[in-house]
């Protein structure tokens, strides 16, 4: 192990020890979003509430997007959990957020999508915790599809089964996980 790499390790253990300090990281026995069963809960929402912790965690996100991707032009937020910090990356980085929305409204501009963005246009999608990688999927799916946006890259905190790919997008992750 190179120092750069046991310097990570240590770096996400102590991410870890603090995440369970605040409540963020939970044991017990929980009913996951796929239905499964864990005795491992990740509340990585909760990081809003710790303002000095969610700087920390949305700045090693952020360094986690390889150079050849930092010319993005967009950032998508996943609601609820990656809203906050594709926000945070939004501001600190002079990049517009979109967001999708859970359902099309129904009523003025009828929107499936907030914020502005023009076809073609390069976005990352950041979201908090991915177990299976069902909510990027629907959102890259929905990007590439529907907005006609090139999703570079997929940026999360912690990667429950250390997903690499979803849809030949890459995703880093700050904590990878195999549970």
């Amino acid at each position: 192990m190179s120092k750069r790499d046991s310097k990570i390790d240590s770096d996400n253990k102590n991410l870890v020890a603090c995440l369970k300090d605040i409540g963020c990281i939970i044991e017990g026995e929980f009913k996951l979003k796929n239905g499964e069963i864990s005795n491992i809960y990740y509340d990585i929402k909760s990081i809003i509430s710790h303002p000095i912790l969610f700087e920390q965690i949305c700045h090693k996100v952020i360094n986690l997007l390889p150079k050849k991707y930092i010319n993005f032009k967009l950032v998508m937020g996943i609601p609820y959990g990656g809203l906050p910090i594709a926000s945070y990356i939004s501001i600190t980085n002079n990049k517009p957020l979109i967001y999708p929305r859970s359902k099309k409204k129904e009523y003025g501009t009828k929107k499936l999508v907030e914020g502005h963005y023009r076809t073609g246009q390069s976005v990352v999608i950041i979201d908090d915790v991915i177990t299976t990688g069902g909510s990027l999927k629907e959102a890259i799916i929905l990007a590439k599809d529907k907005l006609k946006l090139k999703v570079i890259a997929c940026l999360v905190i912690v990667n429950r089964n250390n997903i690499q790919t979803i849809e030949d997008v890459p995703i880093y992750s700050l904590i990878n996980l195999d549970t």
